[in-house]
């Protein structure tokens, strides 16, 4: 089934291109009343005070396993979309996705950002699997 893409903006551009093995963290910014759930590269969102309504965040499985391949950032995702409740039509969720170096853990992280965010929430992506040339960044 194909799901709608979402009604995402870019920072700094949709066509800024990174190196996946240059990322280890997703850092999402929502607002306090969202509950995550992760599945492998599929992010549920639900909300507390509604409990049928439902968002997802897919990442693109090429982007999300471990590479030394280039992207763009407008590739990355591959759908996101919600819904009031199961029975309802899946529609465009809006979603903020960027490139930010974050101070807290003192490296760049891909970040999710939705529309009024008040915490943070981290996710690893899939570490390295295999010998590279590029040396763990502490």
């Amino acid at each position: 089934m194909t799901h709608p893409r979402g009604a995402l903006t870019y920072a700094p551009s949709p066509n800024f291109v990174l190196q996946r093995s240059y990322f280890d963290d997703v850092r999402w910014d929502a607002e306090s009343h969202l509950g995550f759930t992760q599945s492998g590269s599929l992010f549920t969102l639900t909300y507390s005070p509604l409990p049928l309504y439902r968002a997802y965040v897919k990442f693109d499985d090429r982007f999300w396993n471990w590479s030394s391949n280039t992207y763009t950032l407008d590739f990355i995702i591959e759908y996101c979309y919600e819904q009031l409740s199961p029975s309802d039509p899946e529609t465009d969720a809006g979603l903020t996705v960027a490139l930010e170096f974050d101070t807290n853990i003192k490296r760049f992280a891909v970040v999710l950002r939705t529309v009024s965010p008040s915490v943070n929430h981290y996710y690893d992506l899939p570490a390295r699997n295999q010998p590279y040339w590029r040396p763990d960044l502490p």
